[in-house]
């Protein structure tokens, strides 16, 4: 679904090369170099491989964790920093981690039966409990009194998550002749995340990754600029180009959601005021970035995960 209708959605291009008015340049965009996920840990004991995954977002039902659950920790409202149009996305997060648990031969906890815990009110006074004698509340307390109740000897705790566009141009355009110059923004996801015992608290495994949409480029790819733009229309890997001949000189073409285009300078204006709003960009980049995380919990379970019994 993601490949067909995402060939529909992305803008494309055309490519002459010259001098004058009315020309249409192109420029080239390497493939990036994916980062090596960051990790800790060793073989560990799955228990009953039932996994719970929980993000700060959870923490808002009991009056804790972020004010806006749609922003990361340092981009909550009141604290000081950079301006920056960043996402936390949680939601599309903890579904790929759910996906991605589930392949490696683990069991995610399905959302429904997280949600009948929270009803249970022996649980949640545990849980408020355990806010009132320290002033906070934290996903390790959630998953040491949700994690039992539900038959979950592990959980995946979300830290920090954050999707937005990079200021680490995969092409720059400084043509066509009276035209500002252009660079094309990759989208970025960036996650933080560690597995821990249910019934102790102890983290088991802890890893971070980050992931730009240029990751995925399967060749070079041409970006180009100028009013005729819809001559090289074709497809790159999974991905595919196209678009319209529209008659403006500075007209550029971009992969839909994920690239972002920013004209004149200073750079970085991407990262500062879009934020990355297509669906299917941002669940595809937080898929790769996510899976690359997971995967390196592959030799580490590998050995401990049995079929359940018959």
């Amino acid at each position: 679904m993601w490949q067909s209708s995402l060939a529909v959605s992305i803008l494309a291009a055309a490519l002459s090369v010259g001098c004058g008015p009315g020309i249409t340049i192109g420029t080239v965009g390497h493939p990036t170099p994916a980062m090596t996920p960051r990790t800790a840990g060793s073989a560990f004991d799955t228990g009953n491989r039932r996994v719970l995954v929980l993000s700060p977002e959870m923490l808002v039902s009991f009056g804790f964790g972020p004010a806006d659950p749609s922003k990361p920790p340092d981009l909550q409202p009141g604290v000081p920093h950079e301006v920056t149009a960043y996402i936390a996305a949680y939601d599309m997060v903890v579904s790929a981690f759910q996906r991605h648990l589930l392949d490696l031969g683990l069991t995610p906890v399905d959302s429904t039966a997280l949600l009948s815990s929270l009803r249970d009110p022996e649980l949640v006074a545990r849980v408020r409990a355990r806010a009132e004698q320290r002033g906070d509340l934290t996903l390790i307390d959630l998953a040491a009194e949700i994690g039992p109740a539900i038959g979950a000897d592990l959980a995946l705790l979300v830290r920090d998550s954050r999707l937005g566009y990079a200021d680490e141009p995969v092409a720059i355009h400084n043509g066509p002749p009276g035209c500002r110059v252009a660079r094309v923004q990759p989208l970025q996801v960036a996650v933080d995340a560690v597995l821990v015992r249910t019934a102790s608290g102890d983290v088991v495994w802890s890893g971070e990754n980050r992931t730009l949409a240029s990751d995925l480029f399967a060749e070079p790819v041409t970006f180009p600029r100028g009013p005729h733009r819809a001559r090289f229309s074709r497809a790159y890997g999974d991905l595919r180009l196209m678009g319209q001949d529209d008659g403006y000189d500075c007209g550029t073409t971009i992969f839909g959601g994920l690239t972002c285009i920013e004209w004149g300078s200073p750079s970085g204006g991407c990262m500062r005021h879009n934020e990355p709003d297509d669906l299917e960009a941002n669940a595809y980049t937080i898929d790769a970035c996510v899976g690359g995380l997971v995967e390196t919990l592959r030799p580490l379970v590998g050995a401990a995960v049995t079929p359940p019994s018959s």
